[in-house]
């Protein structure tokens, strides 16, 4: 009864473990193993490499590791053990730096998977028999030149040092997203308004406008400005952009003066809602007679009308592109005189993103892509200066929409919510999953 892997084991190179060396082969044996830490499990895997081969096997040269090829052996199951929260598939890219369906390849990191989760004697000689199993398949004459090539790639791609410090970070305690506030029901709405207005600082014309808008049938455009914008009702400041939205949308012929495109007159009172919700007061002061909101409002038609498509936030933004366009300013000018005085106040301004990826590195940028991304397509980006962060997906041939595109996504460093998640090229925030939070280089404007 001496030639079972127990014997053989305990022949040729010791037991896993400290002082739990069985006396037979019973199930008593495997009772309470101590298995010890990672790095004497993998020490030990070496030394019982020769329990897992067949005897006509054990007495070949590489059954038997001598000091370097052993210390190799260390090194890198030790990172394959430590890199299995990647994934086997991408543990072989990393780590080995050979494709996961190469010869050996799945069963030498399989044997790190056992060895890391053991609990008991028997699962660390699951993990010989397969390190065995992979030295085979790679062929005995061929497996110390295969510890080498890993060990050399290990080394090339930082160590394990590299490795842990791409190891994915353990997720954040999952929390259940925030939940929208349903719309009130048709004929609840009005005075539901009436009284987020007023929270949001209408306090003139607020009734007047909302029953006005009311009487006209309205409301149904209301809701769908909810809908459409992602409006959340429980916000006073996003229900005075709605009905901002609707006012616009109705009175677009005051506003524009001349005749646009359909698609103009929808920017426009797109432009005057996210005014709104930017600076909740504004269309009241506006229609209250104050001659600054009135002359955002006029600036919003004007810098529509020119073509300039350019979004501000605030009076003081508002005031600078006004006195800029009075100058008889281009678009470019003012978009860089407003993200000059965005970068002074702290506030995000426009980026332009390469088409090739690789040149943001060649502007002074780091990449900070985790290793499984990579497998996806995906890459992220840091500005060390700035902070700034960006990810890049490539386009996936045959795949619709921007899915099949190269495009980047802007992380917003003040983000909320998915509803202001990423930012746009100049710097606004847009919702995840929305059009515009697809950056296609080269096209986006």
């Amino acid at each position: 009864m001496h030639d079972g892997w127990t014997y053989q084991g305990r022949q040729y190179h010791m037991w896993f473990g400290h002082g739990t060396k069985p006396t037979d082969g019973s199930p008593a044996a495997d009772a309470k193993p101590d298995l010890g830490s990672i790095d004497e499990r993998v020490h030990n895997l070496g030394h019982t490499l020769v329990a897992g081969f067949p005897a006509s096997k054990r007495h070949h040269a590489a059954a038997r590791l001598n000091m370097e090829d052993h210390a190799r052996l260390d090194r890198v199951m030790e990172a394959v053990v430590r890199a299995m929260p990647m994934g086997p598939r991408v543990t072989a890219l990393r780590v080995l730096g050979m494709h996961p369906d190469g010869r050996g390849v799945e069963a030498f990191v399989d044997a790190g998977r056992i060895l890391a989760a053991a609990k008991t004697q028997a699962d660390l000689r699951n993990a010989t028999d397969r390190l065995a199993t992979s030295a085979q398949e790679v062929g005995l004459d061929r497996f110390k030149p295969f510890l080498r090539q890993a060990d050399d790639h290990l080394t090339q791609t930082g160590g394990l040092l590299a490795l842990l410090r791409d190891l994915p970070k353990p997720a954040p305690p999952v929390s259940s997203p925030p939940v929208r506030p349903p719309i009130p029901l048709p004929g609840q709405l009005a005075p539901f308004l009436r009284g987020a207005l007023r929270k949001a600082g209408w306090l003139g014309l607020a009734v007047t406008l909302l029953d006005a808008l009311v009487r006209a049938n309205r409301e149904a455009q209301i809701r769908a400005a909810i809908e459409r914008f992602q409006l959340d009702p429980s916000k006073p400041g996003d229900m005075a952009a709605a009905l901002a939205y609707v006012w616009a949308s109705v009175n677009r012929s005051l506003l524009l003066g001349t005749s646009l495109p359909e698609s103009a007159q929808d920017t426009v009172a797109e432009q005057v809602m996210r005014a709104v919700r930017n600076d909740p007061t504004l269309l009241d002061r506006a229609m209250s007679g104050d001659a600054e909101a009135l002359g955002a409002i006029r600036l919003i038609v004007q810098t529509v009308a020119s073509g300039l498509a350019i979004v501000t936030r605030n009076d003081e933004e508002r005031r600078l592109v006004a006195k800029m366009v009075a100058e008889g300013k281009s678009g470019a000018e003012i978009q860089a005189a407003l993200d000059e005085f965005r970068k002074r106040a702290g506030v995000p301004s426009r980026l332009d993103l390469p088409k090739n990826p690789d040149d943001l590195l060649k502007s002074g940028w780091i990449e900070t892509t985790h290793p499984a991304a990579v497998v996806r397509g995906h890459r992220d980006f840091k500005n060390p200066q700035t902070g700034e962060k960006v990810g890049f997906d490539r386009g996936k041939p045959g795949e619709p929409g921007f899915e099949g595109r190269d495009h980047y996504h802007r992380a917003n460093p003040n983000d909320t919510s998915k509803r202001d998640y990423y930012l746009y090229v100049h710097g606004n925030p847009v919702p995840k999953g929305s059009k515009r939070s697809h950056i296609i280089p080269g096209e986006s404007s």
